[in-house]
């Protein structure tokens, strides 16, 4: 896979309540029926719609003037933001590469992680996308690798990209302030930091 956009999942979980209502996992289904019941619908329909809020589709074919305000107008925004794939891109530079293979007790700090000094382009992309997604959550939660695992068990089974512990980190630092994060992410991103690597990726991409 090329390209984070449209890379999704949705699984359905089949949980039991016992007399005491404790909750027991019976079985975790990779594609869960959503059937036309009006009883279902109750809970599918709003359930797929804040997915796809989530998921944050974009239109992604260019758009004239003409469809920009029409779009602008219908849904009273204040401007569009145009799709840009550059975004989503997965290629990543030799620098990326050799960061990813660096042994764990040998990398940065993850209290260092999210200093704006440390922050690389790709970062700024992680995140930016990260707290767009957070925002549209209504009734799902986000689950971080920290959360539900102890510290023995990450230590025995690394299971962390280096993606899951920069957003740990951010929440860990900015979880009770977000308003603060997302100002230092939109500084960021108006200084351009977000695309400073899109050249690097185009020229690291074989042809």
């Amino acid at each position: 896979v090329k390209s984070d956009y449209n890379c999704f999942k949705l699984f359905g979980l089949d949980i039991l309540l016992d007399e005491e209502l404790k909750p027991w996992l019976l079985e975790v289904n990779n594609f869960p029926s959503f059937e036309p019941e009006r009883l279902d619908r109750m809970v599918n329909e709003p359930l797929l719609a804040e997915m796809f809020n989530i998921v944050g589709f974009h239109i992604t074919e260019p758009l004239d003037q003409q469809k920009k305000n029409l779009i602008i107008q219908s849904q009273g925004l204040d401007n569009l933001f145009e799709f840009d794939s550059e975004m989503y891109k997965r290629d990543t530079t030799v620098d990326q590469i050799d960061q990813d293979k660096i042994p764990g007790e040998c990398r940065i700090e993850d209290s260092e992680l999210v200093k704006e000094a440390n922050l690389t382009p790709r970062d700024v992309r992680t995140l930016v996308r990260s707290e767009e997604e957070l925002s549209q959550t209504v009734n799902f939660s986000r689950l971080f690798t920290s959360q539900v695992l102890d510290k023995s068990d990450r230590d025995c089974a690394p299971c962390e990209s280096d993606r899951d512990r920069l957003v740990d980190a951010w929440e860990n630092v900015y979880g009770h302030d977000k308003e603060i994060g997302r100002e230092l992410l939109a500084r960021l991103c108006d200084a351009g930091v977000h695309k400073g690597d899109f050249v690097s990726l185009s020229a690291s991409t074989p042809a």
